[in-house]
């Protein structure tokens, strides 16, 4: 009778064992719109870090422009760090009880908001403190947007697509710093008027 018990025992083992074998090797449903949702978080993620990284090399423009000095532009992107540290324990805390879709939403929103908030504050030679404000909240979208390209891969592709889609999101952070760096010494020098400088990165930069 215990070896009836225990051959039936181990049966039922092997055929849970079998059927959670079969069941992670179904193919998973996947989507062609994930290559849109790529697309949209990896443009997103260049416009963020070029925001970031467009102040340094035109630094003196800057600080005519705003009647500031050197220093006081450099806490553009020091300002993006500080959020980036002071919030990223809380943040990660309440990213593991969120889905992904209000992260990269609300990520979106902020670049977005950063942005408009960045061009307004070059209307007004006075604009400085909008243009701090305006980058601590790109700071902290860079600390949503940073969270994500694993997720969208993971929950996006397939297995043998996620390495792709995680570079194509890692090229376009590089893409975005690499651009911002570069583009604006070609439309901003310290010889413009103030309505050449407000027009070249308020309309043509942002």
């Amino acid at each position: 009778m215990q070896e009836v018990d225990q051959f039936l025992s181990s049966r039922s083992v092997s055929e849970i064992s079998d059927a959670s074998t079969s069941a992670s090797q179904e193919p998973r449903k996947v989507y062609t719109r994930r290559w849109l949702i790529l697309c949209v978080v990896s443009v997103t993620t260049a416009l963020k870090s070029f925001n970031q990284s467009s102040f340094g090399t035109v630094n003196n423009v800057y600080a005519k422009y705003f009647y500031v000095l050197g220093w006081q532009i450099d806490w553009f992107s020091v300002v993006q760090s500080v959020i980036y540290m002071a919030l990223s324990l809380p943040m990660a805390i309440v990213m593991k009880n969120v889905s992904l879709r209000p992260v990269v939403c609300l990520g979106t929103s902020a670049v977005t908001l950063g942005y408009a908030l960045t061009a307004a504050s070059l209307m007004n030679r006075a604009g400085y403190p909008l243009m701090v404000i305006a980058q601590a909240i790109m700071g902290f979208s860079s600390l949503l947007l940073s969270a994500i390209p694993p997720e969208i891969a993971a929950v996006w592709f397939p297995s043998h697509e996620v390495a792709i889609a995680v570079s194509v999101q890692v090229l376009a952070q590089g893409f975005g710093s690499g651009l911002g760096c570069a583009m604006p010494p070609f439309l901003v020098t310290t010889q413009m008027e103030p309505f050449q400088v407000r027009y070249n990165n308020g309309h043509v930069i942002f």
